[in-house]
């Protein structure tokens, strides 16, 4: 151990230190090796623990009419961005969902010939920011807590 890169000049409890933290550091590695290998998924997979994500009880029942107009929007979209395609995210032709947020909620004031609040084809600015608060969020928890890429999403 006396001749290991950091370890000369170290006393006996110097040394042991060291090796303790590059035994920790070892077992970091080892286990991000581990975690990178395991598979991805946007539930956990303990069965007690994905009771924890009431998806109908919450997320549909509270919110049916907005679910149901994002999904509309979703098509709205993929019909105007990609004509002649399955429906999918196509997440490289817009970025900036934060701007777009704040764009829509100012928008939501204005007359675009449908009405206060609605676009050019009637859709209410409201469920665009939904819309895109709900890609703001997909994204972030993939980038930041190892959610899977969405499978409705192409890069």
């Amino acid at each position: 151990m006396e001749d290991r890169p950091g370890a000369r000049g170290l006393d006996e409890e110097g040394r042991h230190e060291l090796a303790n933290r590059r035994s920790a550091e070892g077992v970091a590695r080892h286990n991000a090796k581990l975690d990178a290998a395991a598979p991805k998924t946007t539930l956990p997979l303990d069965s007690a623990e994905r009771k924890n994500y009431p998806l109908f009880t919450a997320t549909f029942r509270y919110f049916p009419a907005t679910l149901a107009w994002v999904a509309r929007l979703c098509k709205i979209g993929n019909d105007k961005h990609n004509p002649g395609q399955e429906l999918h995210h196509a997440r490289g032709k817009s970025t900036d969902h934060a701007d777009c947020i704040l764009r829509h909620m100012m928008d939501m004031s204005e007359d675009f010939g449908k009405g206060v609040g609605r676009d050019e084809n009637g859709v209410p600015q409201v469920v665009m920011i939904a819309w895109r608060a709900n890609a703001l969020c997909q994204e972030w928890l993939e980038k930041n807590e190892g959610a899977p890429l969405a499978p409705g999403a192409r890069p």
